[in-house]
């Protein structure tokens, strides 16, 4: 009490007593029944953060003390209902549900559901990747954020139509981006088992969504690039380009046939993605031991790399194991070595490797061992269709770039000398190096050790 009686909460209780002890008819108070009030009241606060693992009491019962979890809430301004919600978050697999869950927090208690916003918050919905279930509309104010943030994601249309709703967007992903910060943290800090990997590599994920303002599904990652909107991203898609690694493998000056664009502009996008960290993981057995590299190569780039390797493994006594390092242009190469004890009942173990504020540069694994000692290791790829439509797009443009050219015959009574443009090394006819990037998820079986080559494209 005598803390209590020095801060401003206590000018505050004395001035308007009636709002915090529930009773606003009633104006005067004493001091005395102030301060029988304050202190049911706060061993009332002070037992919820107990039984939250928020505080914790030394042996006598006397000194108060903040957890890990406490410090965490504290750093990032999260209100004590969204860090309950934060803690059951941490039991949850999938994007979707860690989405879902944290569209309740209490840090959009401001946001309201308009009945004249339904119409096209429904419309909206039809169209995001991640919908409510069937049959069920925007009725709260969670579905609403839930419904906003992905369409501010996908760089919806229908969103840009709607100035009020297109504000209130910002705001809610902000706000988004500030709890799920607090949720990664939380999770890296009580990272122990393969359920805490699920839902910390899920939570990572979405909070990389939030901060490059990429789509759910990474149809829209190209626009992290300097100069590519949401036009040339169109125009991209429509040619079959949609990843870096696409990019990467198209000649300059068909990249400027295709935008529309003048030299040297293919030439500074290339130059963009030569700064852009490759990254490799090999995984081998040595001595019964699983070995785990991971590899970024940088070609040139004037910044700094924050890298994010995360390993889970399965089993009764099932580990997650997380690590940070820095990759920058003083050193081209870096590598990172992760090893433990390869028993049988570790397997399966995944392995992510990423960047934390690019997406579309991640490399993510699952090794599994069979009878006879073999590894087998399966790449996975986070990302999924929005429609079926699209994929039938996109199969038709693979099957259509493997149509082999054939020359064309010319008349011999032709006078006239055709003038031949630029020619350009086209996808078909340009030598490939086989591998096992993570848009294939194609499995390499190895006997004792496996090795995994960055998807190439020789132009």
């Amino acid at each position: 009490m005598l803390w209590l009686k020095e801060t401003f909460f206590w000018v505050r209780v004395k001035r308007n007593p009636g709002h915090y002890f529930g009773c606003e008819s009633r104006t005067h108070y004493s001091d005395s029944e102030i301060e029988t009030r304050l202190k049911e009241l706060c061993l009332t606060a002070l037992n919820l953060l107990s039984e939250s693992g928020l505080i914790a009491y030394d042996e006598d019962g006397v000194a108060i003390s903040s957890t890990p979890a406490g410090m965490i809430m504290a750093k990032f301004y999260i209100k004590f209902s969204t860090m309950i919600l934060i803690q059951k978050a941490s039991g949850f697999r999938s994007v979707e549900d860690m989405l879902r869950i944290l569209s309740e927090a209490e840090e959009f208690s401001e946001v309201t559901l308009r009945r004249s916003e339904k119409r096209v918050l429904n419309e909206i919905n039809r169209m995001n990747v991640y919908k409510l279930p069937a049959k069920e509309r925007v009725r709260t104010r969670a579905d609403k954020v839930f419904v906003l943030i992905q369409a501010h994601l996908c760089d919806s249309a229908m969103l840009s139509e709607n100035v009020s709703l297109m504000l209130e967007a910002n705001r809610v992903v902000s706000l988004l981006l500030r709890v799920c910060n607090c949720a990664c943290a939380y999770m890296e800090e009580s990272a122990m088992d393969r359920t805490s990997f699920n839902a910390l590599s899920s939570c990572f994920f979405l909070k990389r969504f939030l901060l490059t303002r990429t789509s759910l599904n990474g149809e829209n990652v190209l626009k992290q690039l300097k100069g590519v909107g949401t036009t040339m991203m169109r125009q991209l898609k429509e040619a079959g380009i949609e990843s870096f690694n696409d990019l990467r493998v198209e000649h300059p000056r068909k990249l400027e046939s295709i935008l529309r664009r003048n030299p040297p502009f293919g030439n500074e996008v290339h130059q963009q993605l030569k700064s852009l960290p490759l990254l490799t993981i090999k995984i081998e057995i040595v001595n019964e031991n699983l070995v785990v590299r991971a590899q970024c190569n940088i070609e040139s780039t004037s910044r700094r790399f924050s890298l994010l390797f995360l390993l889970g493994t399965s089993g009764p006594q099932s580990r997650t194991l997380l690590k940070r390092f820095l990759a920058s242009s003083s050193n081209t190469w870096h590598e990172e070595k992760v090893s433990c004890r390869a028993g049988g009942g570790i397997f399966p173990v995944s392995v992510l490797f990423a960047v934390e504020d690019i997406f579309g540069m991640d490399v993510e694994k699952i090794v599994e061992r069979k009878l006879d000692g073999l590894l087998l290791i399966r790449a996975t790829a986070r990302k999924e269709s929005s429609s079926k439509d699209s994929e039938s797009l996109s199969s038709l443009r693979r099957r259509a770039n493997t149509i082999p050219e054939y020359p064309v015959k010319r008349l011999k009574d032709n006078k006239l000398k055709v003038r031949r443009g630029p020619e350009f090394v086209s996808r078909s006819t340009a030598p490939q190096v086989v591998s096992t990037g993570p848009r294939t998820g194609n499995s390499t079986v190895s006997n004792g050790h496996a090795h995994f080559i960055s998807q190439k494209k020789i132009s």
